[in-house]
């Protein structure tokens, strides 16, 4: 017999929690900290690309409403931008700048939506806090590094549409077959596994399944 009730009951927990901390950081701006934490973790991260040939610089942009792109980054060749920096040295100049080419990115939408997603099904999982607080820590660290992951599908992607931008890491056929299953909204579907990875136990299944049984 399936627990109608409780499922209801948790997907109401679920939602009132969801909708609590989207408002909470909507009046609190966590959002913006969590876009300059995101930026300054990608730019060490993804600081050069496919044998150091391109400079990924995330930059803030003024941001007007959750869909817009508040992150742009912008993609540099390191051979091009040094034969500037060398010309500008020769001329005596200062300033110098070298072609890039330009990627928006919605971190709302992207990273910090799924991440509340991902907390709000750790917060009223029926387990001890204790347990939650450890959830909680490693899923936003293991979700993140899928973050990290599907960013470098997107990069191969935007690299290869510039062969200015020469990289031996451009975009290959396995990387084309993977970004056909990577929608936004598979953020949500890999956010619900890790919840389930790093929060239940075995133990905590079989004892849902021996209360099923006695119930039936």
């Amino acid at each position: 017999m399936i627990p109608t009730k409780s499922i209801l009951k948790f997907f109401g927990l679920f939602l009132a929690v969801y909708i609590a901390l989207m408002v909470f950081s909507s009046l609190t701006g966590i959002h913006h900290a969590y876009r300059s934490v995101f930026a300054n973790y990608c730019t060490s991260w993804y600081n050069t690309f496919g044998n150091s040939e391109i400079l990924f610089q995330f930059e803030s942009k003024p941001k007007v409403g959750h869909d817009a792109l508040d992150l742009g980054i912008y993609f540099v060749n390191h051979e091009m931008l040094a034969a500037a920096k060398e010309d500008a040295k020769r001329k005596g100049i200062k300033e110098y700048s070298a072609r890039r080419a330009e990627w928006g990115l919605n971190s709302w939408l992207f990273g910090f939506l799924p991440s509340l997603f991902l907390t709000s099904l750790i917060l009223v999982s029926p387990i001890s806090w204790r347990r939650k607080g450890i959830a909680f820590i490693v899923g936003l660290i293991v979700f993140h590094f899928y973050l990290t992951l599907r960013l470098h599908l997107e990069f191969s992607e935007q690299i290869s549409l510039h062969d200015w931008l020469s990289t031996k890491s451009g975009e290959g056929g396995f990387t084309k077959f993977v970004k056909r299953f990577l929608y936004i909204e598979f953020n949500y579907i890999m956010a619900f596994l890790v919840w389930i990875a790093v929060t239940f136990r075995k133990a905590d299944f079989d004892g849902w399944m021996k209360a099923l049984q006695l119930k039936a």
